[in-house]
């Protein structure tokens, strides 16, 4: 906790130029972000390594770049590290925007949240869970509709 306090006001004083002393004074007692503890961030590191190799080995794609790919992953791997206190929606978002530009990584990425782990929340794999539900019933919304056109 001390050690994020001292980040929040190094962020705080490399945000604004001049006499930031006052600045710090003022936001002393305001809370500072939560941010998941760095044993937490290591461990949760682990559940995505495997993702970002599949990244890497992933050929090139001229519909969608690796590093968008990387950077959806980083953002979910960020807000998932919280735990509980985890943005749902955000994930949720995130993860239909990836099922949408990479399917295979979508599908590692799920498999990675649904395994249980004590690095997952069962927030998390609740919204995996609902977002690979809806993916699976579009999929075969989509062939059915496919089907009727032939």
């Amino acid at each position: 906790m001390f050690i994020s306090c001292l980040i929040w006001a190094k962020e705080l004083q490399d945000t604004w130029s001049g006499n930031t002393s006052d600045l710090v004074e003022q936001n002393r007692q305001a809370t500072p972000p939560l941010m998941p503890s760095p044993a937490i961030e290591a461990k949760f590191a682990n559940v995505f390594l495997k993702i970002k190799h599949l990244i890497d080995i992933r050929p090139d794609d001229p519909n969608v770049d690796k590093i968008e790919i990387t950077n959806i992953i980083e953002q979910i791997e960020k807000e998932a590290a919280k735990d509980d206190s985890a943005n749902s929606i955000k994930i949720e978002r995130w993860l239909k925007t990836l099922a949408e530009v990479s399917s295979d990584i979508f599908e590692a990425t799920i498999n990675a949240l649904l395994t249980p782990t004590d690095e997952i929340s069962m927030t998390i794999m609740k919204v995996a869970q609902k977002v690979n539900e809806e993916k699976k019933q579009k999929g075969s919304h989509d062939r059915t509709h496919l089907v009727r056109q032939i």
